[in-house]
Protein backbone atom coordinates (compact mmCIF):
# COMPACT_ATOMS: atom_id res chain seq x y z
CA UNK A 1 0.00 0.00 0.00
CA UNK A 2 1.32 3.45 -0.74
CA UNK A 3 1.48 6.19 1.33
CA UNK A 4 0.08 9.88 0.38
CA UNK A 5 2.88 11.84 1.35
CA UNK A 6 2.85 15.56 0.56
CA UNK A 7 6.01 17.56 -0.02
CA UNK A 8 6.33 20.58 1.96
CA UNK A 9 8.33 23.78 -0.04
CA UNK A 10 9.79 26.49 1.92
CA UNK A 11 8.85 30.31 -0.40
CA UNK A 12 12.25 30.60 -0.89
CA UNK A 13 11.61 26.91 -2.63
CA UNK A 14 9.03 27.82 -5.07
CA UNK A 15 9.35 28.58 -8.63
CA UNK A 16 9.15 32.53 -9.24
CA UNK A 17 8.23 32.91 -12.86
CA UNK A 18 5.95 30.72 -14.79
CA UNK A 19 4.64 30.16 -18.33
CA UNK A 20 1.54 28.93 -20.16
CA UNK A 21 1.57 29.09 -24.02
CA UNK A 22 2.81 33.37 -25.09
CA UNK A 23 1.87 34.88 -21.58
CA UNK A 24 4.80 34.92 -19.02
CA UNK A 25 3.71 35.19 -15.05
CA UNK A 26 6.69 36.24 -12.83
CA UNK A 27 6.43 36.66 -8.73
CA UNK A 28 7.05 40.35 -7.43
CA UNK A 29 7.53 41.88 -4.02
CA UNK A 30 4.77 44.82 -4.60
CA UNK A 31 1.98 45.45 -7.35
CA UNK A 32 1.80 49.31 -8.42
CA UNK A 33 -0.39 51.56 -5.88
CA UNK A 34 -2.25 52.75 -9.34
CA UNK A 35 -3.25 49.38 -9.79
CA UNK A 36 -7.25 48.64 -10.05
CA UNK A 37 -9.21 45.60 -9.95
CA UNK A 38 -9.79 44.54 -13.25
CA UNK A 39 -13.57 43.66 -14.58
CA UNK A 40 -12.51 40.65 -15.88
CA UNK A 41 -10.77 37.30 -14.90
CA UNK A 42 -9.08 37.25 -18.63
CA UNK A 43 -5.60 37.90 -18.51
CA UNK A 44 -5.05 37.73 -22.69
CA UNK A 45 -7.32 37.08 -25.17
CA UNK A 46 -6.09 34.99 -27.79
CA UNK A 47 -7.03 37.01 -31.36
CA UNK A 48 -5.68 33.62 -33.68
CA UNK A 49 -8.22 31.44 -31.54
CA UNK A 50 -10.29 32.82 -29.41
CA UNK A 51 -9.49 31.50 -26.33
CA UNK A 52 -8.54 32.92 -22.99
CA UNK A 53 -5.19 32.92 -20.34
CA UNK A 54 -8.02 33.36 -17.25
CA UNK A 55 -7.63 33.79 -13.68
CA UNK A 56 -9.28 32.13 -11.35
CA UNK A 57 -9.25 32.35 -7.26
CA UNK A 58 -7.03 35.34 -7.36
CA UNK A 59 -7.18 39.14 -7.94
CA UNK A 60 -6.69 40.14 -11.63
CA UNK A 61 -5.33 43.96 -11.52
CA UNK A 62 -4.46 46.46 -14.00
CA UNK A 63 -2.37 49.90 -14.14
CA UNK A 64 -4.80 51.35 -16.81
CA UNK A 65 -2.51 54.90 -18.81
CA UNK A 66 -4.78 57.18 -20.66
CA UNK A 67 -7.60 54.47 -21.41
CA UNK A 68 -5.04 51.82 -22.48
CA UNK A 69 -4.00 48.76 -20.15
CA UNK A 70 -0.16 49.29 -19.56
CA UNK A 71 -0.16 46.48 -17.10
CA UNK A 72 -1.46 43.39 -15.01
CA UNK A 73 -0.96 41.72 -11.93
CA UNK A 74 -2.21 39.23 -10.29
CA UNK A 75 -2.48 38.90 -6.41
CA UNK A 76 -3.29 35.58 -4.49
CA UNK A 77 -4.17 36.20 -0.75
CA UNK A 78 -5.10 32.75 0.47
CA UNK A 79 -5.09 29.00 -0.97
CA UNK A 80 -3.66 28.66 -4.43
CA UNK A 81 -5.10 30.24 -8.04
CA UNK A 82 -4.59 29.10 -11.51
CA UNK A 83 -4.27 29.90 -14.38
CA UNK A 84 -6.57 27.62 -17.34
CA UNK A 85 -6.63 27.69 -21.03
CA UNK A 86 -8.16 25.46 -22.99
CA UNK A 87 -4.92 25.02 -24.81
CA UNK A 88 -2.24 24.58 -22.03
CA UNK A 89 -1.66 23.22 -19.09
CA UNK A 90 -3.01 24.57 -15.69
CA UNK A 91 -0.71 27.06 -13.81
CA UNK A 92 -0.94 26.94 -9.96
CA UNK A 93 0.08 29.91 -8.36
CA UNK A 94 0.48 29.93 -4.27
CA UNK A 95 -0.16 33.05 -2.17
CA UNK A 96 2.33 36.17 -3.76
CA UNK A 97 2.39 38.91 -6.28
CA UNK A 98 2.77 38.41 -9.83
CA UNK A 99 3.33 40.21 -12.65
CA UNK A 100 1.59 38.85 -16.00
CA UNK A 101 3.27 40.17 -19.18
CA UNK A 102 2.89 38.74 -23.00
CA UNK A 103 5.83 37.27 -25.02
CA UNK A 104 6.35 39.44 -27.90
CA UNK A 105 8.19 39.14 -31.20
CA UNK A 106 10.94 41.67 -32.53
CA UNK A 107 10.34 42.92 -36.05
CA UNK A 108 12.32 45.39 -37.39
CA UNK A 109 9.28 47.84 -38.10
CA UNK A 110 7.75 47.01 -34.61
CA UNK A 111 7.74 44.43 -32.10
CA UNK A 112 4.52 42.53 -31.98
CA UNK A 113 2.67 40.37 -29.48
CA UNK A 114 3.32 36.69 -30.25
CA UNK A 115 -0.07 34.93 -30.98
CA UNK A 116 -1.53 32.21 -29.30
Amino acid sequence: MKKNTRIRMKTSQLPTMYRQGDVLIRRVDTIPEAAELADSSILVHGKATGHAHRLVGGDHLQVIDMGRVTAQFARVTAGFATIVHEEHATVTLPPGSYEISRQREYRPEAPINVAD
